[in-house]
């Protein structure tokens, strides 16, 4: 497998080029697999998350585990599943119950015309805790904003806010982090010279951790 190691990224010079850096050192993340919304699971599954907010003795304690709300997030197979356990659950959910939801969004891919209006409540809600998100949860969600192609103007805030979260973090990220970080602005043609500067600035370091011991 292709490793950021083996194209020599500790000769990288801190001021690379974007692109050059990209093609260089930052392998695409493998496509994700896209479901369709039509499936007859979907009515199932909604029924099941109708069932558990109505049930005096579920409701008290599954939208309180953010265990168990990841697990259902993970299990969704449409974006209207995703979507209602967010409208039903949301006000519970913590970092990484939203960095799940955008990955499993990112997964299914694009559905319908009114898409980007349906996900107002989760971009307001995500933008308002993402500057407290680790590494995992900051590269679930701009490769899943990447994917979705979400860059009208709207979008703008959480893209600048998880690039000043990433920017204070890249030099601790992991390598998958980095990758699909770096993968997700490139992709959705974002300028971020900083972050692509700080990244090129770690990748030494990262490359000498990879790197098997004598």
């Amino acid at each position: 497998a292709t490793t950021i190691a083996s194209h020599g990224l500790a000769s990288l010079a801190p001021r690379m080029h974007m692109r050059r850096l990209l093609s260089l050192a930052i392998p695409s993340p493998p496509a994700p697999r896209l479901l369709s919304t039509r499936v007859t699971r979907s009515g199932r599954f909604l029924s099941s998350v109708n069932a558990q907010a109505a049930s005096p003795s579920s409701a008290a304690s599954f939208p309180r585990h953010p265990k168990q709300l990841t697990v259902a997030l993970q299990r969704a197979r449409t974006t209207e599943e995703v979507l209602t356990l967010h409208a039903r659950y949301g006000r519970a959910f913590n970092q990484v119950n939203l960095a799940a939801c955008w990955s499993r969004l990112g997964r299914i891919g694009r559905a319908e015309p009114d898409f980007e209006e349906q996900l107002a409540e989760l971009r307001l809600q995500t933008l308002a805790s993402v500057g407290e998100w680790g590494d995992h949860g900051l590269s679930n969600l701009v490769h899943a904003l990447a994917k979705l192609r979400l860059s009208g103007a709207e979008w703008q805030p959480l893209w600048l806010a998880a690039e000043r979260t990433a920017l204070a973090q890249v030099s601790s990220f992991e390598a998958q982090a980095t990758s699909n970080t770096a993968w997700s602005y490139a992709k959705a043609r974002r300028r971020a010279p900083e972050l692509f500067d700080a990244i090129a600035a770690a990748a030494p370091a990262r490359v000498r951790a990879m790197s098997p011991q004598a």
